[in-house]
């Protein structure tokens, strides 16, 4: 038995309606995409001249080639959580 059937066996021992588990099968994937989006989103607006210039004013050093690195950092992040591909990875970096 997988752990996914055995997390909804153990909803339906514990009294939980069965179309209330039917309807976890959804909560992963959608999840996983709100998570992603956050990365995604935040790592687009890492290559603006705004971010850059902002990054440079506060201090970093070399920001015009740190900040669209971590821009890539996060797109390549967000991506493998969003397609599942080495997910627990994805969301450390």
């Amino acid at each position: 038995m997988s752990s996914r059937a055995a997390t909804f066996e153990t909803l339906r021992v514990q009294g939980v309606p069965a179309a209330l588990t039917a309807n976890l099968s959804y909560g992963v994937p959608v999840g996983r995409a709100l998570f992603a989006a956050i990365f995604l989103v935040a790592g687009l607006t890492h290559f603006t001249a705004g971010s850059i210039g902002y990054a440079s004013q506060a201090g970093v050093p070399f920001a015009s080639i740190l900040v669209p690195f971590s821009g890539v950092m996060a797109l390549a992040g967000g991506l493998s959580v969003l397609l599942g591909y080495h997910a627990r990875l994805g969301a450390a970096v």
